[in-house]
């Protein structure tokens, strides 16, 4: 009898449904405070504060699995608060970047990454940047380990953010 292959769940990311991507950020954050490792707070988690410019609603991007809203993340193209140095349309900034545990280890964020790197290079853009807390490892290694170069570090708001970019290859 002949096994059938296993199908590829199908993966996709839609832009501009902002208040879906909060309420994942705020799941994932509501997560992270419950385990005792707090990434976010959640009043700054409100729809006022994450649509501040230069943010608009196509910056929203949520990731769906077989349809199932999976995970999400902000994709702007101008960061003057971490990268005031960095013109507009210079780079891609990911921001935010959080994946619903029952997606969890499925390498999503990987997939997410990737997303903003085309993104980009349809723009014509060479650099895709982030910031993450300097003090969770973990989450350094996963951006390390995807190719980004630690360039720097900067404390704002009174929090250690270590500065990530990749240099994007053409292709």
């Amino acid at each position: 009898m002949e096994q059938s292959a296993q199908r590829m769940p199908a993966f996709e990311i839609r832009s501009g449904e902002v208040e879906l991507a909060i309420e994942i950020m705020r799941e994932v954050a509501q997560w992270c405070i419950d385990a005792g490792k707090p990434m976010w707070k959640l009043p700054e988690l409100s729809r006022e504060k994450l649509l501040r410019a230069p943010r608009d609603r196509q910056s929203f991007l949520v990731a769906r699995v077989d349809g199932a809203p999976a995970a999400s993340m902000i994709l702007q193209w101008h960061d003057p608060g971490f990268w005031p140095r960095v013109r507009e349309n210079e780079s891609g900034f990911l921001h935010k970047l959080c994946v619903r545990r029952s997606f969890a280890g499925r390498s999503l964020s990987v997939l997410m990454v990737r997303y903003a790197l085309g993104e980009c290079r349809k723009r014509g853009i060479g650099y895709l940047r982030l910031d993450t807390a300097a003090t969770r490892p973990r989450l350094c290694q996963l951006y390390e380990g995807m190719g980004f170069a630690r360039v720097g570090r900067t404390f704002l708001d009174g929090r250690d953010y270590a500065l990530y970019e990749m240099k994007i290859e053409e292709r």
